[in-house]
């Protein structure tokens, strides 16, 4: 099912619910205009990775939230590394 139409569609209908989310981490750490990358980034690990995903461990935006959740936190650490790096002595 990775990466069928199916698993476009279904993690498709998550994002209404779902952006939001990741635009509030984005904004907390002032990085609001990067959340629509994060979002992307979030759709396509939640395709491919939709065989992870069980009914039984709960719904699919709570997956999908989930995701997006951590790449909002590693896109902002990440970031963050990189800036702490160019004001670096050496």
């Amino acid at each position: 099912m990775a990466g069928s139409d199916q698993a476009w569609s279904a993690v498709l209908e998550t994002m209404d619910k779902v952006r939001p989310v990741i635009r509030a981490v984005m904004a907390g750490a002032g990085m609001a205009t990067e959340a629509d990358d994060v979002a992307q980034e979030t759709v396509l690990s939640a395709v491919t990775g939709i065989e992870r995903w069980s009914p039984a461990s709960g719904p699919l935006v709570a997956w999908v939230t989930t995701i997006g959740k951590r790449r909002a936190i590693d896109h902002i650490r990440k970031t963050k590394r990189g800036a702490s790096m160019k004001l670096s002595p050496g």
